[in-house]
């Protein structure tokens, strides 16, 4: 005899299975800073940025004692700007200029509705155009794109054509958004990817794959074993099809499954310090 709540119970158990991978990739935004710079003992300015189709961004600017590079970072789309102020310390502390900012949807940044399941919305390559506008008109800095997850791959599909960008760190970034849907199916994840993601501008082997702006000096690519969404092979397929010589890839022992910095920040700081020093 068939039993409703054996039935209901079933169903609950294997909601929780597929959301259990879900919410590794969903967007989560959060309108609250439950954090402030001040908690960490950071100087900082707040700034409101518009973008080209009338949104508006909060940024948030943390000057170093001195130093001639400035960190663009760019999040995963998890929480707000507010969750990431221990790495902005540690930047600041090596020296590194920092304009940390949120996208539509996140913290004070312009409402904008948000699916979950969704990976990424076209909107925030929008926005990160903006604040490379604000950056390169009002800082005289050399220019760093830094990113994980969908960030990275922001970072990377607009940083390796813009000429006011001298070095790109992409942790855990997206390859071809036309691939995703099939990833997502192979390991049981709910989410979605607009078809308008299809096109080659959002396509980073698309991006690498192209002479880079002549003003670009270095990528660094991050991984880590526990990112069970992108592969290794798929790093390195990123890496051979980067049509430009001042690349490097580094493989993390352990790691998170979207960020490597909770694991790794000392080796996390070490690698993205030498990096950006040197370019």
């Amino acid at each position: 005899m068939h039993h409703p709540t054996v039935h209901k119970l079933f169903l609950f158990s294997f909601a929780l299975v597929l959301g259990s991978y879900s919410t590794t990739w969903a967007l989560s935004p959060s309108k609250t800073y439950t954090t402030l710079p001040h908690d960490h003992h950071l100087k900082y300015e707040a700034l409101t940025i518009p973008t080209t189709d009338g949104a508006s961004l909060q940024a948030w600017y943390f000057p170093a004692q001195s130093g001639d590079k400035i960190i663009v970072m760019s999040h995963d789309g998890v929480e707000n700007m507010g969750a990431y102020l221990a790495r902005i310390k540690l930047f600041v502390k090596y020296g590194f200029h920092v304009m940390a900012y949120d996208y539509r949807g996140y913290g004070h940044s312009s409402s904008f509705v948000i699916n979950p399941l969704q990976y990424v919305y076209p909107e925030f390559f929008t926005d990160f155009d903006a604040i490379i506008d604000f950056v390169s008109e009002n800082y005289q800095q050399d220019i760093i794109a830094y990113g994980w997850g969908i960030g990275a791959g922001i970072s990377i599909t607009r940083g390796y054509r813009r000429p006011e960008i001298q070095g790109i760190v992409a942790d855990a970034p997206f390859l071809d958004l036309k691939r995703l849907p099939h990833r997502f199916e192979e390991i049981h994840a709910v989410m979605t990817v607009p078809k308008a993601l299809f096109a080659l501008d959002y396509n980073t082997l698309h991006s690498v794959s192209q002479p880079a702006q002549p003003k670009l000096r270095g990528i660094l690519y991050l991984h880590g074993p526990g990112n069970y969404l992108f592969q290794k092979s798929d790093l390195l397929e990123l890496y051979q099809k980067t049509l430009y010589d001042r690349k490097e890839l580094y493989v993390f022992e352990k790691s998170g499954h979207m960020d490597n910095f909770t694991a790794n920040e000392s080796e996390y700081a070490r690698q993205l310090y030498m990096f950006v020093i040197n370019l």
